[in-house]
């Protein structure tokens, strides 16, 4: 009767050295994980046109828990990536921006993006929306990208335009997801709210 027990007590061990439960998915949200000491920060990077934007702001648009990176440039020169932290909706210039979204504008040069890197490979599950912002906003594009690759694409031309989004993408680790806003209009009233959660399981 002892051996008896033994073995099934082995059997029970074995088993549990060789089951192995699938690893608990990680959620990246743009927003929560947004920061304004460092960019890169964790798997999220603030860019334009490819580079790394260099310029924080504390108080972008002089308002408190308004923070923004910017490529420190002016007028159509000056790009930026920001997030409204106040907990409440604020408004400037032509831009209403509800409390829980970023907002990126590249004015006039080619592109701004907040984009994530992949820690690990996996299934990515990528959900959020674009939202315009500008009462008189322009026209143009705005898209979701796996390593430059257009997984979906959006005009945006007017004013609290809601455009949601959900994919499922393999990655591998160091593969990149951009949400990105591109220059339209002359340049001008470009502001796009954005909400974007990742989860990797």
């Amino acid at each position: 009767m002892q051996s008896r027990h033994l073995v099934i007590a082995t059997m029970l061990l074995s088993g549990f050295c060789f089951y192995s439960r699938p690893a608990d998915a990680q959620t990246y949200d743009a927003f929560k994980q947004y920061s304004i000491k460092q960019n890169p920060h964790g798997q999220w990077s603030y860019v334009v046109a490819g580079a790394l934007l260099t310029t924080k702001v504390k108080m972008c648009n002089g308002i408190t828990k308004d923070y923004c990176w910017t490529n420190g440039g002016s007028g159509l020169e000056v790009a930026a990536a920001e997030a409204n932290k106040t907990g409440t909706t604020i408004q400037y210039a032509d831009v209403v921006l509800p409390p829980l979204y970023l907002d990126f504008d590249p004015t006039g040069i080619a592109n701004v993006a907040f984009q994530w890197t992949a820690p690990t490979p996996g299934t990515a599950h990528i959900t959020g929306n674009f939202l315009g912002v500008a009462t008189d906003e322009g026209a143009h594009e705005v898209a979701v990208l796996h390593n430059g690759t257009v997984l979906g694409a959006y005009t945006m031309s007017t004013y609290q335009q809601k455009e949601t989004f959900s994919f499922q993408i393999d990655v591998a680790a160091g593969d990149t997801i951009s949400f990105e806003s591109m220059t339209g209009n002359g340049g001008t009233s470009l502001s796009t709210g954005l909400q974007a959660k990742i989860e990797l399981k």
